[in-house]
């Protein structure tokens, strides 16, 4: 955008900025991106009456670009980290997603692609389980041992199903990351709830 040449001009070219996308002013001149033509969030956590709706909201698509400009150019995202596009386009294998040297591309990649699959086709080793779980009758728990290049620390990974059923009615099988010092299965899980094992190994369902 040129150098106005008059106040006129200047409010002219002030109103056009405030109305695209974002911008950058300098002294001499501004510049003007255009509005995104896309663009996929998803909500993070709960949004109380209080909250302010632009901070309970992330980035995020799992099947296509999150945000999309009418030229063509695109921004990935997962849970609100930018990721690569090929990450979403093409899914990535084990041995991509473990040459991945961004620890937090890393783990939303291990998200996406499943723990369970990533368990499997990585052949991490069970230190503990299957055993039932107290929190969740007819379900089991198993932990494994996760490397600590994987995650950037040596941690345990907690295989669990979810208590609550989805919206759909199905049940989600799910990972959760825990301490490396908890070696129990049923320890895990009653970490996970902030609670200790006697009590976890007490309820009758955990929510």
């Amino acid at each position: 955008m040129r150098t106005a040449t008059s106040r006129w001009d200047w409010l002219d070219s002030y109103q056009k900025a405030c109305s695209a996308g974002p911008c950058w002013r300098y002294l001499d001149f501004t510049i003007v991106s255009d509005l995104p033509e896309v663009t996929h969030t998803e909500v993070v956590g709960n949004i109380g009456a209080n909250a302010h709706p632009e901070r309970a909201r992330r980035l995020h698509c799992a099947d296509g670009p999150a945000v999309r400009w009418r030229d063509g150019t695109a921004l990935y995202a997962l849970h609100g980290v930018v990721v690569p596009a090929d990450l979403v386009e093409s899914q990535w294998t084990p041995k991509q997603i473990m040459r991945e040297p961004n620890l937090e591309v890393r783990r939303v990649a291990i998200e996406h692609l499943g723990w369970e699959r990533w368990i499997a086709e990585c052949a991490l080793q069970p230190i503990h389980g299957p055993v039932p779980d107290p929190g969740n009758p007819g379900n089991s728990l198993t932990l494994y041992n996760v490397p600590g290049n994987v995650v950037g620390q040596w941690l345990h990974l907690l295989l669990c199903v979810n208590a609550s059923p989805e919206r759909d009615g199905s049940v989600r099988r799910y990972a959760l990351i825990v301490p490396g010092n908890i070696n129990d299965a049923v320890a895990a899980a009653a970490w996970t709830f902030a609670t200790d094992t006697n009590t976890y190994r007490a309820l009758q369902r955990a929510t």
